[in-house]
């Protein structure tokens, strides 16, 4: 089991797409270092921040209303825009799956 997890955590980690997970909340628990790249925050900038801090207001509605059906279990794909650090804007393309863990729901992004 172990070497799986680690297998897997090579995976998340070295992959070039923003890989994060967020709690029930919205809250961001897990981040790979490309999310880092791709929004220009740290980690530690990142983490227990809301995901839709950093999305832009035209979208902010819309992506709740996939975060909430994901939360139910609906796998959703959705284009947002957010704000990158420096003040530009990046546009993604993100698959949203609920992943149940015996800790409870989270949500994990793509």
């Amino acid at each position: 089991m172990e070497e799986r997890e680690q297998s897997y955590k090579s995976l998340v980690d070295n992959n070039p797409d923003a890989i994060f997970s967020l709690d029930l909340n919205g809250r961001m628990i897990k981040i790979n270092p490309a999310t880092e790249n791709i929004t220009g925050y740290q980690k530690e900038e990142l983490l227990n921040q809301t995901f839709f801090h950093f999305i832009v207001a035209p979208d902010q509605k819309k992506t709740l209303h996939h975060f909430e059906k994901s939360v139910k279990g609906e796998s959703n794909n959705i284009e947002v825009i957010i704000t990158h650090k420096e003040g530009d804007y990046v546009e993604l393309n993100l698959k949203m799956r609920l992943r149940r863990c015996q800790k409870g729901g989270t949500l994990l992004f793509k």
